[in-house]
């Protein structure tokens, strides 16, 4: 039978071990890890969380089912410029959306359709960056902004965009919108306001990305860091020019690679050419089309807004 001091010794220690187990391991009183923080680098799944503080479950790209074979990426090696090439890696996870509400909010002002539709591929993964970005573009805007295309498998950007291996939709971080009253030229200003890296303007929509942002570790199984807002980049590009006994042609030929985005629909061309009598000849159409007898010529080109060429002709 257990004496009294016994019997107080014995609840003292209960008393004590309830107490360390509500500080934690070792009596440590400090915060305890909050279940929807991101997992660390090299786990099989993490949480994705957006400015409406909706969390989701990101998969290992190992788990999903992909009988169609739509998400083959490209050997980031293969990627042109060499520097680059941390920034092109395969997503490592991704959301699968059958078992995600595309009606959910994840910003004031979008939904997670808008950046992630099944019909782009059942696996998806968006930025949460990027979506705060475009929350903060449609404020600034003060008017709507409708998301054209967000993530595409690589299945489904290749039927989209032909052989465009590259698109920065693949990886989490290009966006297609306009707006109501669209003014793309304003629009293309707030994307490079909010740093983004690469944008063009097409007839119909304006693409914006963010690729050489840090890759989101909810998605991205990497030790590289990329410091944000590295700043802007077009991809090369060159005159061609074809000339015949009356006319002289004058397309843009723009470089295979980083390229790739130029590829989703009719760009915004705006041509000025001068002529050796200091005439000026200007076009919107996607190539030029000049006299032979008005040479010289010195001749500037805008390719969506982003890509400047100059040259004269002949040299």
């Amino acid at each position: 039978m257990k004496t009294n001091s016994q019997i107080f010794i014995l609840l003292f220690g209960a008393i004590l071990g309830m107490v360390g187990c509500q500080s934690g391991s070792g009596g440590n009183s400090g915060p305890q890890p909050d279940a929807n923080q991101h997992k660390p680098v090299g786990t099989t799944s993490s949480k994705a969380c957006y400015q409406s503080d909706l969390c989701f479950t990101a998969i290992s790209a190992t788990q999903i089912v992909d009988t169609n074979h739509d998400y083959l990426y490209a050997d980031p090696a293969g990627f042109p410029t060499p520097s680059l090439r941390g920034q092109y890696i395969a997503p490592s996870r991704f959301i699968d959306l059958n078992y995600v509400d595309g009606s959910a909010a994840i910003a004031d002002s979008f939904i997670v359709k808008d950046f992630m539709d099944v019909t782009h591929g059942r696996y998806a993964l968006i930025s949460p960056e990027v979506v705060a970005i475009m929350q903060q573009i449609r404020e600034a805007l003060g008017r709507a902004v409708y998301i054209t295309s967000g993530y595409r498998s690589p299945g489904h950007n290749s039927s989209t965009d032909g052989s465009a291996q590259w698109s920065r939709h693949m990886y989490g971080d290009g966006v297609d919108f306009s707006s109501a009253q669209p003014n793309y030229p304003e629009l293309q200003t707030l994307c490079k306001k909010f740093d983004a890296s690469f944008t063009l303007i097409y007839a119909t929509h304006i693409h914006c990305d963010w690729r050489l942002h840090e890759l989101d570790p909810a998605f991205y199984y990497t030790d590289i860091v990329t410091p944000k807002a590295l700043g802007e980049i077009a991809p090369e590009a060159q005159l061609i020019f074809e000339a015949t006994s009356t006319n002289l042609n004058v397309k843009v030929r723009i470089a295979e690679g980083d390229s790739d985005d130029v590829n989703e629909g009719e760009l915004i061309y705006q041509w000025y050419a001068q002529d050796a009598q200091g005439h000026a000849l200007s076009s919107s159409a996607s190539t030029l089309e000049l006299p032979i007898a008005g040479a010289p010529y010195t001749i500037d080109v805008l390719v969506g807004g982003s890509i400047h060429l100059h040259q004269n002709w002949p040299q």
